[in-house]
């Protein structure tokens, strides 16, 4: 067997390679909305446009970031933990395409059906990636 010698700053990288590779994929806090000003900005200067459970709030900034308003009233922590993880995973997957926005997700009725809340909320994330979204905003 032919071993490989690689100078040490490969080695380090090819052996932190899943950390890295998992980091990519990561809820940065720069794609955070966390301070309560950012909020009150976006409630009171943000378009809404309404998508049956979800009403999205959103603001021109200058990089995609993401914010939740889930409130209690709709079920315990695991449900509200469950959307706000849907929401967050489909954002990070579409991170490179999406506009430079900020965005609330606003739960505004409880969804009926686990599938047919995820096609919407794969729906928004289209619309927020098509040139439709580019027009109306």
């Amino acid at each position: 067997m032919v071993e490989k010698f690689l100078p040490e700053e490969e080695q380090r990288v090819e052996k932190n390679l899943p950390f890295l590779m998992k980091r990519d994929l990561s809820f940065s806090i720069k794609h955070r909305i966390s301070k309560k000003a950012d909020f009150e900005r976006l409630y009171k200067e943000g378009k809404r446009v309404n998508f049956g459970c979800y009403l999205l709030i959103f603001l021109p900034s200058s990089l995609p970031r993401l914010g939740f308003s889930i409130p209690v009233r709709f079920g315990g922590a695991v449900f509200r933990n469950r959307r706000k993880r849907r929401i967050r995973n489909l954002f990070i997957q579409n991170l490179s395409d999406l506009p430079e926005y900020d965005m609330i997700f606003c739960l505004i009725k409880k969804p009926q059906n686990e599938t047919i809340e995820l096609e919407e909320l794969k729906g928004i994330f289209e619309w927020l990636k098509s040139k439709k979204f580019q027009k109306d905003s």
